[in-house]
């Protein structure tokens, strides 16, 4: 097929071109209108004092300071109620939330068999910009930290003896997940590209019907004329 017989199909066929463009420009009006998700994590530490961890090998109190981080996740997430995760590997976006916060202590493992392997809370957060995310994880790691004080302080600890919290502002990472506009021009071209092509096929078999008809009809013409 030459592009002057393209040319004239769709002279001729202009409605199937017209409506399987409609479909493509909606759907890139669609794909465009989603917003991406920005989302932010980062690992909140649990260490005991100085003088422990000088004085006493990582393995007798390893346990202890992984219940600990346990019971200042319970606290958390009572005080301030977060998204539910389906496993350990889980995300937020994986999950279907574009917006939300969630908590919970480092484990490994499937969601029926996990193991808590060190004495860290992990915080992760998805909001619609970047700011917001930073902003949000932020607040949410002042939280853990504010918790672990409170706990100290209504048990009386003395400064010398109390459990620390370290977080590292330069290790919280955000990514983002959703289209880009170099992605979604792609897309377009790509879905654009592909909608001609089935529309092409389209009139093809619209024509192809057409002939038959025409065919069927002359055939019948004949006989009724010899009637």
């Amino acid at each position: 097929m030459t592009l002057l017989d393209l040319l004239d199909l769709a002279r001729r066929r202009w409605y199937v071109y017209a409506v399987t463009i409609a479909l493509a420009v909606t759907a890139t009006l669609v794909l465009q209108s989603t917003p991406r998700v920005y989302s932010a994590k980062a690992e909140i530490s649990f260490t005991p004092p100085d003088d422990v961890v000088a004085n006493t090998p990582w393995s007798s109190y390893v346990e202890t300071m992984i219940n600990y981080a346990g019971a200042v996740d319970n606290i958390f997430n009572d005080t301030y109620p977060a998204e539910t995760l389906s496993g350990p590997r889980a995300t937020l976006f994986g999950n279907g939330f574009r917006e939300g916060v969630t908590v919970g202590i480092s484990k490994t493992g499937s969601q029926w068999m996990p193991g808590y392997d060190r004495p860290v809370v992990v915080a992760r957060v998805n909001a619609s910009t970047e700011a917001a995310a930073y902003a949000e994880l932020v607040t949410t790691l002042q939280r853990i930290d504010a918790i672990s004080a409170r706990i100290q302080d209504e048990a009386g600890t003395p400064a010398s003896l109390r459990i620390q919290t370290t977080w590292d502002a330069d290790q919280v990472s955000v990514g983002s997940f959703g289209s880009t506009r170099s992605s979604l021009a792609k897309g377009a071209a790509v879905l654009m590209g592909a909608s001609m092509v089935l529309a092409t096929l389209a009139a093809l078999a619209v024509d192809a019907s057409a002939r038959r008809r025409r065919r069927a009809v002359a055939s019948v013409i004949p006989q009724a004329t010899v009637s």
